[in-house]
Formats: C-alpha cells, structure tokens, sequence
C-alpha cells in the first residue's frame, strides 16, 4: 500500500519516467511474469518486443481513498519502485523488469479514443510509486542497476509545493516554515529519530507548566515547545541534583544547544507535511534513516504524571494516552520564528 502524506492532488508528469517492478518467473516460463503480490501475470509470450499497456481509466480525481489526514492509494492500482534495492528481502528470490510511467495512455471508450493524463502518487519513503498508467516491458535488469533517483525525475514532476509552505534544504538541515510555525529541523543531527523514553518518572506537571492544552482541538494551537523544554530542562537539572544525577527526562539528553522538542502544536505542523521534507531530503540525496519514519514521535508537551502527547504519523492523529516510559522517535529542532496561529 503506497501511503501519502499531506499530498491532496497527485504529481502529473511533464516527461516519461523510468521505473521498476518485482515479478518472477511463471514456472520458469520464458516471457512470463508475475508480482509477489496480487499475483498480477504479465505475459509476452503474443509479443514479446512491445511493453504491455495499463491504465485503470481514471482521472487523478477518481484514484484516490481519503484515510484520516493521508491518502491511500491501492485496490488494483499500479505499483512500481525507483530503486529496488532497496528491498533487499527479495532481490535474491525475485527478477527486476523495467517499466516506464508515461505522460499519457489512450484507450478506447465505445467508439471513441480517449487519452487519460497519467497521475502519480509517491511513497512516504520516496520509492514506491503509485500510478493509474503504466508500461510494463520485457526487459530484466541487474538490481544493482535498477535505480532512479528522485533528483533523476524531479524536473519531470510538475510539483506544487502547499499555500504559504516552504521546505528547504540547507547545510544538511531542513527548513521549515508553515502558515503557524516555523523552525530548523536538524536532520545532521545523529539523534534525529532516535527513539528513546520521553520520562522515566512521574512528574507533577500541573505546577511547572501553564496552560497546558486538554483537548485535541487545543493540542494543534499549542506552539509553546521552546518554553517548555526550557522548563524540562530545569526539571531535569533538579531532579539529578536530588537523586545522585540519576537522569529523570532522558530525551533532554540528547539535545544540543539551542535545539528543542518541538510541542504537540509544533509537531503536529512538522508531520502535517512529511511527505515534502521527506522529497526534499532526498532530493538532496539524504539516507533513508534521515526520512521522517512512520510511527510515533513524542512532542515536549506532557499531558498528566505518567502520559505525554504525540503524534502518529501513520494518519496524523494527536494523542495524550502515550506513557512516558515507552520508546518512540523524537525531531530535535531550532527555532527559525514562530507566529502564533
């Protein structure tokens, strides 16, 4: 399943795009496919010098499910990957065929021939492809050699960065501004991702922090992350003192200077747009494990003695009923301004 986030319209294409696909062998039939899954069977047996022609039929407005805050794109929709090496689970047991993704296909509808633009939809992690054309050719190729970058295709892409969004990349961090907040995301940092406990004890947070949000409605407009770890901060620094330097916030740890986490408001914003860190970030030929990942990022907002909010970027969803004690990923950020929405 290609999952998008924060991606309402597809990309459409201004030029044809390679790509690729796992299949195997039909019972070592020569010129006969299938995909690990579905079991779609490609078969150029009739002719085996001409790509086989797919197209679901469908406008980009009719391929898409709407899943909370994400698209999803699947149900018989076709799938093809820019780097399978990626997936090195199947490069011994599966064959890589070339694709290509084209502007256009034309079918016919009754008597007439109709030309349907080609829309496509990009992975999360900056690989899959989802697409509603396709042409599926008779060519094997090394896995070592089935790679498109996304720098390859970007000037292929007609791309439209969200209303008032920027996303930039710069000495290896991303900068990112929103219509309510802006920040440093410090992607550099061997500490982006890393998951770890927000708090390893309770804390009396009614005392230590003001006007802390109680619904989830109040949670997307609580921009207040840099003051607050500034109070975790000093929480911290107490609590070690107190108990022979026994670390009590353990992702305070491993901040530098001037970085922060940012609150559940702040976060939110973040994920709200991973897809287009994530492009730009490998655009610029950032690894894998610099991708925002799915799951679960702590923000700096705590919510009760034991539980703290966060957000799920598999669908965008704000919680409060995280404990404390559970390991999930944290984004160390700088402050670049905020505007409070």
């Amino acid at each position: 399943m290609c999952l998008i986030t924060s991606q309402l319209t597809p990309y459409t294409l201004k030029s044809e795009i390679t790509a690729y696909k796992m299949v195997t062998k039909k019972h070592n039939i020569e010129n006969v496919y299938i995909t690990p899954f579905r079991s779609a069977k490609f078969d150029f047996t009739s002719n085996p010098t001409s790509p086989i022609e797919l197209t679901t039929g469908n406008y980009e407005n009719q391929i898409t499910q709407s899943y909370g805050s994400k698209i999803s794109v699947g149900s018989g929709y076709y799938h093809a990957l820019l780097d399978p090496s990626q997936y090195s689970l199947y490069s011994d047991d599966y064959t890589i065929i070339k694709v290509t993704i084209p502007i256009s296909i034309k079918i016919k509808n009754g008597e007439k021939e109709e030309t349907i633009p080609t829309a496509i939809y990009i992975s999360d992690n900056m690989n899959e492809i989802c697409t509603n054309n396709i042409k599926i050719y008779n060519e094997e190729i090394d896995v070592n050699n089935a790679k498109t970058k996304i720098s390859d295709i970007n000037d292929k892409l007609n791309i439209q960065m969200p209303d008032k969004v920027t996303v930039e990349y710069a000495d290896g961090n991303i900068k990112l501004s929103t219509p309510n907040y802006s920040c440093i995301l410090i992607t550099s940092s061997e500490n982006y991702n890393t998951k770890i406990q927000w708090s390893k004890v309770k804390t009396d947070v009614s005392s230590n922090f003001k006007d802390l949000p109680v619904s989830y409605n109040d949670a997307q407009k609580y921009f207040n992350g840099k003051a607050d770890t500034d109070i975790i901060k000093q929480l911290e620094t107490a609590y070690k003192e107190a108990n022979n330097k026994r670390e009590c916030y353990s992702i305070i740890s491993k901040l530098d200077k001037d970085e922060y986490i940012p609150s559940v408001g702040e976060l939110y914003d973040i994920i709200k747009y991973q897809h287009y860190i994530n492009y730009t970030l490998k655009l610029n030929n950032a690894d894998n494990d610099k991708l925002i990942q799915n799951g679960i990022y702590w923000s700096s907002t705590p919510y009760a003695s034991n539980n703290a909010w966060g957000v799920n970027t598999n669908y965008i969803p704000i919680s409060n009923i995280y404990a404390r004690q559970a390991n999930y990923s944290f984004l160390p950020v700088k402050a670049q301004s905020i505007t409070t929405p």
